[in-house]
Parts: C-alpha cells; sequence; structure tokens
C-alpha cells in the first residue's frame, strides 16, 4: 500500500490465543506494542513510539493510523503540529466523525482492502428441505433449521431479504429433541427467527414454492443495490434455469441442499453446501406407542397422514386402475403412463416419475422386483407397485370418500332432498364409525378438508343457494354431478313404461338411448340408483323371443322418495306448461326458467328428450319457443286429460302466437284438469300452485 521504507506498530493485549496473529505481525516486520489495554495506555504507547522514531535519524515522512477509536485523535493531531503527513485508516462502517476529518485524510479500509461487507438473500424451499430430511430418516426440527440457516447465512456477510417457502399444512411430521411435535409452529418459529414466511398451496402434485421463489429472486435480482450472495435451500433441479441467471449476472449463488437428495443438475450449476455439514441433525425419535401419550398434533386437525393429500388422487387413481383391468399390481412404467395422462400428477412426465417415486419413499406405494409376467421376456424382470394398505395414506383414500358420497347418495334418495347442507354432512361424517377408525381426533376443519377435495376431484358439486327458511340468505350446497343423470334415467324409464304400457325397460336400451349424455355417467347413475334403491334390475323373459336368454330389465322404485319427487316435479311442470299452452299456444325458453329456475335447462332438455316437447316451427319473432306434445300419453295423464284418441282437442295442432308473461313463483292453473275426473266426468278443478311452497331443489 505504500512506497519506501516501512516502520510498523502492532498495539494489543496479547494473549495466548493471539499466537497466529503474533507470528503474522511480525513475519511482515511489526513490532508489537503491549499494554494493559487501558485508553490512556493505548495513547501513551503511541506517543512514546512516535517521540522515538522523530529523536531518530531519519524520521518518518509519513504516518499512517489503522484504528477506528476518535480517543487517537489527539495522536493524529499531535503529527499535524509536527508538519507531518498523515492518514488515517479504518473501517467507514464503524469510524467515527473524528477521524473523518478532513485533514485526516481518512481512508476506507473496505476500499484499500477490499473489505466491503458483502450482502446476502436467503430463499428456503422449506417443503423441499423437510420431506427431504423425513425420508432420510431425520427429525425435523423447525427451530434446529431456522436457527441455524439464520447463522449460516449472517457469515462473512450481512442478510438482507430472508423467506421460507412451504404450504405449511401440508409438511412432513415436525418434532423437537424431547419428540413434543411442532407440526403445527413450525410457520411461526421461522417467523421468530427474523425469516419472512410465505403460505402457497402445493397442487397437482407438484411443490409450487420453486416456481414462486424463482419469480421472487428474479424481482430481486433486478432491483437497484440487488444482493450480492444469493443462498437457495433446496435440492430441486427446477431452480437450475435461475441459478443460470444469477451467475450470468455476476453473483455469487450457494444452495444448501441433503446430501444424497439433491439434483444432479442443481449441483454442476453452483456451489452446494450440504445441510449435514453445518446443521446439527438428529435420526427420528420413535412415536410413544400408547395413543394417550403421543404428541398431541396441531389444532388446525389434519392429524398425520389422514387428511387429504397429494398422494390421495394418486392412491384413488392406482385403485380404480387395478379394479378396473382386475389386476393385483401396475407396473411402474403403467401408473407413470396413466398418471401423466391424467394430467393431476405434474406438468412432464419427469414431474410424474418424481412424484411417484416420493410416494414410494415414503411408503405409501409398494415397489417390488418380479418376474415378467410375459412369456415372451422369460429372463427380464419388472417393477410392480400396489398401495400399502397399512399406510394411514392409503386408508384414508380408500375410506373417506365412498363413505361421504354414500352419505350424499342416501340422503338424496332415501330422503328425497335435491341438495344437502354443507354442515348437515359435516354433522353426518362426524357420526360415521367408518371414518372414526381412520381419524377418532379430526375436528370439522379436517372433514371439511375432505369435502373440499372431492369438490375439487369433481365428486361433489358446490354452490351457493337460498336458505330454505330465510331465501335472503345463503348457504353451501353439495350435489352429486350423477343426480342430474338419475333424473334423466327416471324420467325416461317412466316414459317408455307408460308409452309401452309395460313395467320395465331393457337396461342396454336405456344405456343406448341416453348414450348422448355420456355413457360412463348413465352406468355410475344406474348403479348408484340400483344400490340405493330407486330401481330395481332383474331378469326378464325376452319380449321378442321367449326362447332367447332372459334380458336385464330396470323398473321404478316409485316409493323411493327421490323418485317420487322427480315425477310429481315433472307432473306439475306439465300442468303448468299446459295451462299456459291453452292460454297462448305456445311456450318459451323463459317461460320454463321462470317456473323451473337454475334448472332449466336440465328440465328444458329432459323433456326435449323425452319428447314432451318440441320446438315449434320457426319463423319470425318466433324465437326459442316450444310446443307441448298434448297428444303424449304422459302429457294427458299428468294433466288428467282423457286418452288422444277420445279428445277432439288431440286432433288440432296449436296455433304459436306470442309470449304469455308467468309470474316469478306463482302460476295460475285453474283451468288445468286433475290427473282423475270425478264421479260426473266432470273434471276437478285444481288450485293455484305456489312454487314458494314447492321447497328447496329443482325449482329453485
Amino acid at each position: 500500500m505504500l512506497t519506501g521504507g516501512l516502520v510498523g506498530y502492532v498495539y494489543g493485549a496479547w494473549t495466548g490465543d493471539d499466537h497466529g496473529a503474533v507470528e503474522a505481525f511480525q513475519s511482515e516486520g511489526f513490532t508489537l506494542l503491549e499494554s494493559d489495554g487501558s485508553a490512556e495506555a493505548k495513547r501513551a504507547a503511541f506517543d512514546r513510539q512516535i517521540d522515538e522514531l522523530e529523536a531518530g535519524e531519519n524520521p518518518p515522512e509519513v504516518y499512517v493510523l489503522v484504528t477506528h477509536d476518535p480517543a487517537l485523535g489527539v495522536v493524529v493531531e499531535r503529527i499535524l503540529a509536527a508538519r507531518r503527513d498523515v492518514r488515517v485508516w479504518g473501517l467507514a462502517c464503524s469510524a467515527p466523525e473524528e477521524l473523518r476529518a478532513e485533514a485526516f485524510q481518512f481512508y476506507s479500509l473496505e476500499d484499500l482492502l477490499d473489505l466491503r461487507v458483502r450482502s446476502h438473500a436467503l430463499f428456503i424451499d422449506f417443503e423441499n428441505v423437510a420431506f427431504c430430511l423425513h425420508d432420510l430418516g431425520y427429525t425435523v426440527d423447525p427451530a434446529v433449521l431456522a436457527r441455524h440457516f439464520r447463522e449460516r447465512a449472517a457469515q462473512g456477510g450481512g442478510v438482507l431479504h430472508a423467506f421460507a417457502y412451504a404450504d405449511w399444512h401440508r409438511l412432513p411430521p415436525m418434532q423437537d429433541a424431547t419428540g413434543r411435535s411442532l407440526s403445527s409452529e413450525a410457520q411461526r418459529v421461522f417467523e421468530l427467527h427474523n425469516i419472512e414466511t410465505r403460505y402457497l398451496i402445493s397442487r397437482a402434485g407438484k411443490n409450487t414454492a420453486d416456481m414462486k421463489i424463482a419469480d421472487d429472486i428474479r424481482t430481486l435480482l433486478h432491483e437497484p443495490n440487488s444482493p450480492d450472495t444469493f443462498i437457495i435451500a433446496s435440492g430441486d433441479r427446477d431452480f437450475t434455469p435461475v441459478v443460470d441467471t444469477l451467475l450470468r449476472q455476476g453473483k455469487e449463488v450457494i444452495v444448501w441442499g441433503v446430501r444424497g437428495k439433491t439434483s444432479r443438475s442443481l449441483a454442476e450449476a453452483a456451489h452446494v453446501e450440504y445441510l449435514q455439514e453445518f446443521v446439527p441433525l438428529a435420526s427420528c425419535i420413535p412415536q410413544p406407542s400408547d395413543a394417550a401419550a403421543a404428541p398431541a398434533e396441531g389444532a388446525n386437525g389434519l392429524v398425520g397422514d389422514t387428511a387429504p393429500s397429494i398422494w390421495t388422487p394418486l392412491i384413488v387413481m392406482l385403485d380404480e386402475t387395478m379394479s378396473r383391468n382386475n389386476w393385483s399390481w401396475v407396473s411402474f412404467s403403467k401408473l407413470v403412463s396413466e398418471a401423466n395422462r391424467s394430467g393431476k400428477f405434474g406438468a412432464s412426465e419427469e414431474d410424474t416419475r418424481d412424484l411417484i417415486n416420493q410416494a414410494i419413499a415414503r411408503g405409501v406405494i409398494l415397489r417390488e422386483r418380479i418376474p415378467n409376467p410375459n412369456p415372451n421376456y422369460p429372463d427380464q424382470f419388472i417393477w410392480a407397485c400396489r398401495p400399502n394398505d397399512a399406510s394411514p395414506v392409503v386408508q384414508a383414500a380408500r375410506i373417506i370418500p365412498p363413505v361421504t358420497t354414500e352419505i350424499m347418495w342416501r340422503s338424496s334418495v332415501e330422503r328425497g332432498w335435491d341438495y344437502v347442507a354443507f354442515s348437515f354432512l359435516l354433522r353426518e361424517m362426524a357420526n360415521s364409525s367408518e371414518i372414526a377408525q381412520v381419524n377418532a381426533a379430526g375436528d370439522d376443519d379436517w372433514r371439511a378438508a375432505w369435502i373440499n377435495f372431492l369438490v375439487s376431484e369433481g365428486k361433489l358439486r358446490l354452490e351457493r343457494r337460498p336458505h330454505p327458511k330465510n331465501r335472503r340468505d345463503m348457504m353451501k350446497a353439495l350435489t352429486l354431478p350423477e343426480q342430474d343423470v338419475l333424473m334423466r334415467i327416471i324420467v325416461s324409464i317412466d316414459n317408455f313404461c307408460a308409452t309401452r304400457s309395460t313395467t320395465w325397460e331393457a337396461a342396454s336400451a336405456l344405456l343406448q338411448y341416453l348414450a348422448c349424455f355420456g355413457v360412463d355417467a348413465v352406468r355410475s347413475a344406474l348403479a348408484a340408483g340400483e344400490k340405493y334403491g330407486a330401481f330395481r334390475m332383474a331378469k326378464y323373459p325376452h319380449p321378442a323371443d321367449q326362447d332367447r336368454p332372459p334380458t336385464t330389465g330396470i323398473s321404478l322404485n316409485r316409493e323411493v322418495p327421490f323418485v317420487a319427487r322427480v315425477l310429481e316435479r315433472r307432473n306439475t311442470l306439465l300442468r303448468a306448461l299446459y295451462a299456459a299452452h291453452e292460454r297462448c299456444a305456445g311456450t318459451w325458453e323463459q317461460d320454463i326458467a321462470a317456473i323451473t329456475g337454475e334448472k332449466a335447462a336440465l328440465w328444458r332438455s329432459i323433456l326435449t328428450h323425452e319428447r314432451l316437447i318440441r320446438p315449434a316451427e320457426s319463423g319470425a319473432n318466433n324465437g326459442n319457443r316450444y310446443v307441448l306434445s298434448r297428444s303424449h300419453v304422459v302429457v294427458r295423464a299428468a294433466c288428467g286429460l282423457p286418452p288422444a284418441e277420445a279428445s277432439e282437442s288431440a286432433q288440432e295442432g296449436p296455433e304459436p302466437v306470442g309470449p304469455f308473461s308467468p309470474l316469478a313463483h306463482t302460476v295460475a292453473v285453474e283451468d288445468v284438469p286433475a290427473r282423475h275426473p270425478d264421479g260426473n266426468g266432470r273434471k276437478k278443478m285444481e288450485p293455484a300452485i305456489d312454487w314458494s311452497t314447492v321447497g328447496p331443489g329443482v325449482f329453485d
């Protein structure tokens, strides 16, 4: 730093612990000055040495004082008084103003020695870290991890930003050294260690933290005075592109990974420090076998592995694949292919494979090497996969969805309800002994998580409806997707039986007739309807040839509340449409909507498909108009009309005219005859229908 002869002195209270520093200074020719360490002794030591130098034959021309002690400003002033050149070197971050005087020629050691404090930014993919440690059998203690993450990040620089990302309710079991559960406290623990937490929901079997972290890193990179070093705590290979971006921008990148769980591509892209090297990790502590002594889970009710998770739809899909093909196992390649085709388990086949490997590592899926069953390859082996029957994840996935669906079906079919209130389903699930076997400690939050999972999977439909007791209030209502198809089946079977004077319909004919609405949906609704008693399936003699094998036929169980309610509402709708038809000889789409409400499209489709109404002839300003098929046997029976051949009006076609304006909730049907004439042959008249008393459901 200086030219010419140099005489150096180092002041300090030297001890045996400073042996390395002593040797370093002495090897460079420095003289050690020692005293008791007080401010007066320090100043006196400098004054004596300056006096000796000034009394010598060649006194120094330049004095350099390296210090941040303001008390030594007096020494500097003394040198200036002797008309010597003085320079003060010190740390800019801590040097007092007294030493920064212009005459002192202050120089920053950060600039002279390139000692500028580097700034760090820490990004923790805690979901990845926690699962990796758990997979390797380590205890996941969030307090230990947060403390050592913060301390490690502060080494060699200041931490400007520190973030931890996770779906904090979907983490592996966490506990401290005593075995006390910390699963519900992880997020709080990180906040207490000055690490800001971010909540991200993992979807479709994929940890979404990597995308959010990458976005936040790119945002911070382009801000003024961005950090010098970016620390990424994760082993996910998805961070490789953002690491490359940081390196191209001249930033230092450090990856904190778990040895044995860090992506090779990520390790090749950046410097990796493994957690096993700087975090004191312990092996998992076995949980007490006594349930009463087991540590309490979090207050949110998401107990253990019985809550719906990214593994639940995977187990459901695997069970369905095995059942559909009558298999006892599925090959690993087939499982990856089926899961990837569903689109629920990652954006690519590699993501799907990673997810399935995680499920295998967690013991959710069992994989074993077996001989290839294909006789053409006797010397080859394949990996066979099946759900682990002993896993709580598998048990919950196999029990809770079907039990919940059964509650919905029984409420709909046996009680005749059009929907089930969210709160009612929660109570019924709480009273289920089968669900209690899976998780007796689950609360309403845990049960609601399962209901929301079924909604997200399309097994249930969630909508808001007016409360039946106070229609100004809205309530959460649940329905089954197959309910609409079941309504179609009931109306179609009744229509077939009425027009052909029979009591049953061939199952194959019904399936073919309704195939346009989805064969799988019709089959599912048929299975549910038979299971819960909406109709009976039996063998009947073939109607065309008695010598042919019996055919499977379906007959309605009209005593079941759901069947009776659907047919009653169909008849009520037909009578109301007949009354409107008699007044205006036509029915418009908005007229049907005024009567049926949100079910207008469904009922319009049902009545049209069963030919109970038909589109009117096209013409100017006709709009979407329909004509009631007054000659149809079902229409005439519902409206109490005599058979078509005995009716004069049956020969008259309707004359379309302008639309009418029905009331929103009350439709006058004074002209509608009852279904049964009285003894005098006169038709008994029914009172006006008040739709507000019909109740919730089809006509809401």
